[in-house]
């Protein structure tokens, strides 16, 4: 194997993703609870993003769990429930709040799996059309989601699309054998 063009660091999966849930998330609840919340006890929804994200599948819904400490921390910042909250937002009739957890509607999932930022995906095929390139390697947390995988391959189905075993840690395993050999690539 050798490196025809240097590497093309865009960020099409998973934070592009979290970012497009937390966004609609701030839409319903309002920007400065989900900052503040963020400041406060962000970790476990994150997480709980990432790993829902992952599963993902366009035409079906998203269920989020929603801790105590969220929907405590809403209504004492907003003085408002979390069901008064979706139901004065744009969203009022895709996200039901139920038994703890956001239940997103197939059409909000769609918007969030479609592939984001075209001027990225402009910027891939202006490298790619020189026709030197027949292998694309998919590395990264969001490579795990067939539905991006699948996008992907049907916008570059002239492509051999290659994702590592481990394409979460094919990126650290890359980094740590470069370390080794410089001239690895």
């Amino acid at each position: 194997m050798r490196q025809l063009h240097t590497p093309i660091e865009i960020e099409w999966g998973g934070n592009i993703v979290d970012e497009l849930v937390w966004k609609t998330m701030e839409d319903v609840f309002g920007q400065d609870v989900i900052n503040e919340f963020k400041i406060t006890d962000y970790f476990e929804m994150e997480n709980n993003i990432k790993i829902r994200n992952r599963g993902l599948i366009r035409g079906n819904a998203l269920s989020l769990p929603i801790s105590s400490a969220f929907a405590k921390f809403c209504t004492k910042q907003t003085k408002k429930t979390l069901k008064q909250l979706i139901e004065d937002s744009p969203y009022s009739s895709s996200i039901v709040y139920r038994r703890g957890k956001l239940y997103f509607d197939s059409d909000i999932v769609r918007g969030i799996l479609d592939l984001p930022d075209f001027s990225k995906m402009k910027t891939v095929l202006s490298i790619i059309e020189n026709g030197s390139i027949k292998d694309i390697y998919l590395v990264g947390r969001f490579w795990k989601s067939n539905i991006i995988v699948k996008q992907f391959k049907n916008i570059f189905k002239d492509f051999k699309i290659v994702i590592p075993e481990d394409p979460e840690f094919a990126v650290l395993k890359g980094a740590l054998m470069l370390g080794h050999d410089a001239n690895l690539i």
